[in-house]
């Protein structure tokens, strides 16, 4: 026979006296929630970290549509990561897959941005070779710099691209790993504090 769980007795303390037995719940409550509460904060601060990157993107990318693309996109994201965040702390066992799936399309738009931001810059002239025009001397004075310029630019972007795989892609599988845990927590603690912070209350 199965055997009810503990707390099957318990009604809300809003309904009945708040008692020990409540807060004892309330303690193994926000020891078993620490992962979630751990995933909330981490979308939380990425949320920001995109919406403050997107603007500043937005801002020094004035003439280049590629850059004001991929600002405007993160400061987008950043309002599906923010209302993540929420959901998580409201145990909304779909919130960790459409976290994933705003890192995975962050990483799109990072890559993206950096394969086009490299084939520009490789298939063009460079700024110094811009800035010096049709000078001979110059050209040859800088020939070395310009070939800096080059491989720094080739060395950004590759970076970027790395940095979005790796980020993004690990931030995403993070994401992808929490729905258990919600769906644990969910199943172990008494309905009326899950009732509570699906309501907004957090408990912890």
């Amino acid at each position: 026979m199965t055997q009810p769980p503990p707390f099957a007795h318990l009604a809300s303390p809003t309904v009945t006296a708040p008692s020990p037995q409540h807060l004892e719940q309330i303690a193994a409550a926000r020891k078993r929630g620490k992962a979630i509460k751990r995933c909330a904060s981490t979308a939380t601060f990425s949320a920001w970290t995109m919406a403050i990157f997107g603007a500043f993107t937005v801002l020094g990318s004035i003439g280049s549509w590629v850059g004001m693309a991929l600002g405007v996109g993160m400061c987008v994201l950043s309002h599906f990561e923010f209302k993540g965040a929420r959901d998580i702390r409201r145990l909304d066992i779909t919130a960790p897959k459409r976290l994933a799936r705003n890192q995975m399309i962050l990483c799109a738009a990072l890559l993206i941005y950096s394969v086009v931001s490299l084939w520009t810059a490789l298939s063009g002239p460079s700024e110094i070779d811009k800035a010096i025009g049709n000078d001979q001397t110059l050209k040859q004075m800088v020939g070395s710099v310009s070939e800096v310029e080059r491989s720094l630019t080739i060395g950004i972007y590759t970076l970027v691209g790395v940095a979005a795989i790796l980020g993004c892609g690990g931030a995403a599988l993070y994401y992808n790993s929490r729905r258990k845990h919600i769906e644990a927590y969910v199943r172990e603690t008494p309905p009326w504090i899950t009732q509570l912070e699906r309501a907004g209350m957090s408990v912890f």
